[in-house]
This record gives C-alpha cells, structure tokens and sequence, in this order.
C-alpha cells in the first residue's frame, strides 16, 4: 500500500496533476501515533509523503463501513444465531458510514476543484444498545445478545500474539479516541444524502446482512 501510493504520488507530481486522493476512508487516525495502531501506520507514512510533495492531499474520513461491521470480517454480527456480539457497557458510541454514501463524498469531493485536506463525512452516531433497538424496529424481531467483556478484555486479546487489526481497531472507536465527532463536512455537499443505519437495514434483507460486503460494485 504504502510503496504503490507513493509511486502514484511521484507520477501525479511529475505531471502537474493539482490534488491527490490518498486511501484513506477510515478512522480520524490523525489522533494515532506510528505505530499505535499498526493497520493505520501506512496512512500515517502516505500522508507524511504527501506533506513533502508540490501535489495536494485530499483524505476521506468515513470511520466503520456498516458493510464492514455486519460481514465476517468483524465478530459484531453472528447472521447463524441472529445474535449481536460486543465490548464494553453498551453505550459506546459506533460511528459509520455506508459503502454508497462515501463513494458519493468522494465524487462530489473531486469535483469540487477547491477541495484539499481532511474531510469528515458519517452516516450515523449509534451506541451498540440503540443498533439493537433499530435493528428490532426494521426486522421485527429482536436479536440475541452477548457481552464479550469489557473495553479492557477487548485490548488484551487485540495485542495477543500480535495486534488483531479489527479488534485493535473497534477498541480505537470503542474508546472515542478515533471519533470524528459531531462535526463534519456534510454541509459542503447537501446535493449527498448520507445513509444511516436505518436506512442500511431497510436496504438489505436480515439474511444478506453478512454477504452485502461481497457485492458492492455488483449492482
């Protein structure tokens, strides 16, 4: 990742392109140190170069795909017991945005010749209990649930052997330390209207919850 976008960086810069987007579309890492959180420590470098060339960056900050939060990827959703996983009290609070709705910021992003830096879009704000709630309201039928442990049990078997990049990472949310928070740049494209949860669940049916990841692109 970070070899390819640096060459693609050089090319850009030695043609006299204007503005460059890196692939970010991801936590608000800028709060990370190098090395912190290792899956984000190539975003990190890429930006630093960026910072050394005459091109111009641009970078997407879209926290948790939902796409990303139901697939196999992550443990939050188990489609076989219709059951929801989690860390922590319950109240922590879930920043995510939908595959559609970034590739939709994207575009207006690049199209937008005065757009340069950082930029924050969200679909939704939720705690784990409040996915739940919507969850039961659109499918009508309310899911397990299981508390795995706390925050801190989350830490200790994300650094296990190694840093386990999607419990590391929830932990980094989990925790408020990678938030976007309230504030963000939605206004600059009102013609985008970004999905939220509900709008993600209404979209899919229960049973294709986990397998939506597979065919984005597809339609």
């Amino acid at each position: 990742m970070i070899e390819g976008q640096k060459l693609l960086i050089d090319v850009c810069d030695q043609e006299g392109v204007g503005r460059y987007i890196a692939s970010d579309y991801t936590m608000d890492y800028r709060k990370l140190q190098a090395g912190q959180y290792t899956k984000k420590s190539p975003m990190i470098q890429v930006r630093d170069y960026l910072d050394t060339k005459s091109i111009r960056g641009i970078h997407i900050l879209n926290e948790m795909f939902m796409e990303t939060l139901f697939s196999d990827l992550h443990f939050f959703w188990k489609p076989e017991e219709t059951k929801i996983q989690y860390y922590g009290s319950g109240d922590e609070i879930w920043e995510m945005t939908s595959y559609i709705t970034t590739a939709q910021y994207v575009a207006a992003v690049a199209l937008d010749p005065q757009a340069v830096g950082f930029f924050k879009f969200l679909g939704d704000r939720k705690s784990t209990h409040e996915i739940i709630s919507i969850f039961e309201s659109v499918y009508g039928t309310k899911p397990m649930v299981e508390r795995l442990g706390s925050l801190e049990d989350l830490w200790e078997e994300a650094n296990k052997g190694g840093q386990d990049f999607i419990k590391a990472g929830t932990w980094f949310i989990m925790t408020g330390q990678v938030h976007l928070g309230e504030a963000s740049d939605a206004g600059r494209y009102p013609d985008v209207r970004p999905n939220t949860l509900r709008d993600f669940f209404e979209t899919h049916k229960v049973e294709n919850l986990r397998t939506v990841v597979n065919t984005l692109g597809q339609d």
